[in-house]
């Protein structure tokens, strides 16, 4: 099972599996045309990402950082990212499938042509965040912190 540090800063036309990255430090990190399936990126800091073409399936992403990440065409599915924060990023055409968000930061965040099918957001902070086609259909959304634009 590949770790952290024997990865690249930039990951692409590839398939993680299993691949241990919790804790990783990985800023900036690029991803483009990746599957990641059951990885464990809990706590791990990749601020400033650039994500094309990523899913990520069956993750474990607790505490993820991708503040100020820029992502285009980015699916979670069935993952768990309560925790994380995605502020002051910019995601287009991004998905959240059956992904746990409780307590996720968006602040300032901007989000186009985005959907939450069958995810539980409960705390969310939302402050700030910019919103365009923003699809919540099937999604739980409970006590959000928020101040929408």
């Amino acid at each position: 099972m590949p770790t952290a540090p024997d990865l690249p800063e930039r990951i692409e036309d590839c398939e993680l599996d299993g691949t241990a990255m919790a804790g990783s430090r990985l800023r900036s990190v690029t991803m483009i045309d990746v599957v990641a399936r059951r990885v464990d990126a809990s706590n791990a800091d990749w601020r400033g990402a650039r994500l094309r073409r990523v899913v990520f399936e069956a993750c474990r992403m607790t505490g993820l950082n991708l503040a100020e990440a820029d992502g285009d065409d980015v699916t979670f599915r069935d993952c768990k990212l309560d925790f994380a924060t995605f502020q002051l990023g910019r995601l287009r055409r991004a998905a959240f499938e059956g992904c746990v968000l409780d307590e996720a930061t968006f602040s300032g965040a901007t989000l186009i042509d985005a959907r939450f099918a069958g995810s539980q957001l409960q705390r969310v902070e939302l402050d700030g965040v910019h919103l365009t086609r923003v699809d919540r259909r099937g999604a739980q959304l409970e006590d959000p912190r928020c101040r929408v634009t």
